[in-house]
């Protein structure tokens, strides 16, 4: 990384804002980013591994292809932002807007994304394997060929939702609603 984006990234962390800037590829691995605004920031690729961004602002921020991987994004504000290909795995999404996201081949495998709100997100073809959303807001959100298996989504909200091609084995859906409406007291998807 050069000495420019490193001088970047140590205002960013003092001045909690870098709105619209560059930082694609830097390295925030472990950083408190808690509270910063990187909202329309260019971090394509950029390393978030282990990094620490509750209340966060990052709405149409370009995160594909970053590693969010462990990271901890309780109650950030992700929405209109490109996750295209990020790698989400454990990390901590409880409260998160990720509304109109576009989470394309996103890997989220064992996430919490507890009470997220997902509405007309992209997820299609996303890794969702073991992930909770357990009270997530999942209306009109594309989950075409996304991988569900073992996911919680008791409680979700999935009215509208394309589920086409998805895989839901052994994933729970006990008292979710169902896209079409119906609420599931089976925990199965019966629609």
């Amino acid at each position: 990384m050069n000495e420019e984006i490193s001088n970047i990234i140590q205002q960013t962390i003092k001045m909690k804002s870098c709105v619209a800037c560059d930082l694609s590829n830097a390295d925030f691995r472990q950083l408190d980013l808690s509270r910063v605004n990187l909202s329309k920031a260019n971090l394509i690729q950029a390393d978030f591994e282990k990094a620490k961004l509750v209340n966060a602002v990052l709405t149409e921020a370009d995160l594909r292809l970053a590693n969010l991987k462990l990271s901890h994004l309780y109650g950030a504000d992700l929405k209109r932002a490109n996750l295209n290909q990020a790698n989400l795995s454990q990390a901590e999404l409880l409260h998160v807007s990720l509304s109109h996201a576009n989470l394309t081949q996103a890997v989220l495998h064992q996430a919490e994304l507890r009470d997220a709100d997902l509405t007309f997100a992209q997820l299609k073809q996303a890794d969702l394997q073991g992930a909770s959303l357990y009270g997530a807001l999942l209306q009109e959100a594309d989950l075409s060929g996304a991988n569900l298996r073992g996911a919680d989504l008791r409680y979700a909200n999935l009215t509208g939702a394309n589920l086409d091609g998805a895989d839901l084995t052994n994933a729970r859906l006990d008292l979710a609603i169902l896209p079409n409406g119906e609420q599931s007291y089976t925990g199965k998807l019966e629609y």
